[in-house]
C-alpha cells in the first residue's frame, strides 16, 4: 500500500472540529470557543460539526450521529 502524505495546511484552509467521544464542549463551551478563535487567528477557517457541542450521557451524540460527523468531515 502506498503511503499518501497530505499537503501542509496553508492560510485559508478549513479545519474541522468534531467530537467523536465525550461531549465536553457542552460543559465547557468557552474552551471550544477559545480554540476556534486561536485557529482563526492562525489564518484558517473553522467548520464545527453538528454534534460537537452535544452531550448525551457523556458522549457527544449517539454512535450513528458521531460517525456521521466523522464521515461528513472527511468527505468535505
Amino acid at each position: 500500500m502506498k503511503l499518501v502524505k497530505p499537503q501542509k495546511l496553508k492560510s485559508g484552509d478549513t479545519i474541522a472540529i468534531i467530537s467523536p467521544s465525550a461531549g465536553l464542549a457542552y460543559f465547557v463551551p468557552h474552551r471550544l470557543n477559545q480554540s476556534k478563535k486561536a485557529i482563526k487567528n492562525l489564518g484558517f477557517k473553522v467548520k464545527e460539526y453538528p454534534h460537537t457541542r452535544t452531550a448525551k450521557n457523556w458522549s457527544s451524540g449517539t454512535p450513528k450521529e458521531r460517525v456521521n460527523d466523522i464521515h461528513s468531515a472527511f468527505l468535505d
